[in-house]
């Protein structure tokens, strides 16, 4: 099967918020996909506009709104599954209101990151500049030795950042995507991040559980439509088996001892949402508390990773002049 590319570059995160929040407002508003694109063609910023125009040529060729929006570079391939299950449901003002909330997140935790990162950025760039200054004192590095070798040190850190910020992305859905189950126990395995990762997907697959739930949708058919949105292998198959004891009627409190990663109190949540007939709203509820929950966690991380690069940039400095 052709994989299909998009023909521009994926929005930026914070871009893609501001765009999600214009469609969850036209669309309850009323209007039709293709009116909706009319009118944002119009902005005035650009990307957006270019992308804009090649999903509506998607859209009058008949394609749907999601696939359309990817092939623009509108959307990414979460966003394309995101929608895909809005689809069926008909409620996309809710899928676009949960896409905003999302971006707007990521983009305010990574300001929190960038504005944290700024000094001890700048005090490895100068540590770079003063860990071969005692040879070039010393006459045993020539200063053009010593331009090449500092430049080539700071070229050679900004590749490998860029590298380990891109790396999943090729994992996933990439060239590299062949070694994608390694991702899969890696983030599963790996100290820190086999808490941290699994919490996060699990919020995300729970919101939109909470999404078709509310809309109307049986459990035994929102929750395989939601699956597709884990793209971790591990975690998806144990919440295949989840599905699996549900349609063969195992209560929902107890179909959810196949998922082992699950938060207990979320477990209380749907005890208590199973019994009342609340389901949707139990789900929801617990969705917002752990964003709330994942947001003190990542400023905790925004904290700590300075002070953990600036204690390694000492002992470098150090290293290097002894």
């Amino acid at each position: 099967m052709r994989t299909i590319r998009p023909k521009h570059d994926l929005l930026t995160e914070s871009q893609r918020a501001m765009l999600f929040k214009q469609l969850a407002q036209m669309d309850r508003a009323g209007f039709a996909h293709e009116q909706m694109f009319d009118m944002l063609k119009a902005q005035p910023d650009e990307p957006i506009a270019t992308r804009v125009q090649w999903a509506l040529l998607c859209l009058h060729k008949g394609l749907s709104v999601e696939k359309s929006g990817f092939q623009a570079g509108l959307f990414s391939e979460f966003d394309r599954d995101c929608l895909a299950v809005a689809q069926d449901t008909g409620r996309y003002d809710q899928i676009y209101e949960h896409l905003s909330t999302h971006y707007s997140a990521r983009v305010l935790a990574k300001r929190q990151m960038r504005s944290q990162m700024v000094y001890p950025v700048v005090v490895l760039v100068v540590a770079i500049f003063l860990q071969p200054l005692p040879q070039l004192i010393a006459g045993t590095l020539s200063t053009s030795d010593y331009v090449l070798h500092t430049i080539g040190v700071l070229l050679w850190m900004i590749l490998l950042v860029w590298a380990i910020l891109r790396s999943g992305r090729w994992l996933r859905f990439g060239w590299l995507k062949n070694f994608s189950p390694i991702l899969d126990q890696m983030q599963l395995s790996l100290p820190g991040i086999s808490q941290w990762y699994p919490r996060r997907v699990l919020r995300d697959f729970f919101a939109q559980l909470g999404l078709l739930l509310s809309a109307g949708m049986p459990l035994f058919s929102a929750w395989p439509k939601a699956s597709q949105l884990v793209y971790n292998r591990i975690i998806q198959r144990c919440i295949d088996r989840v599905g699996i004891a549900l349609e063969q009627g195992a209560p929902f409190s107890e179909a959810l001892d196949e998922l082992p990663m699950m938060d207990p109190m979320l477990r209380q949540f749907i005890y208590s949402g199973e019994h009342a007939g609340s389901l949707d709203v139990m789900i929801q509820h617990f969705v917002r508390i752990e964003s709330d929950a994942i947001a003190i966690d990542d400023k905790f991380i925004a904290d700590w990773v300075p002070r953990i690069l600036y204690g390694l940039v000492v002992i470098w400095v150090v290293s290097g002049m002894l």
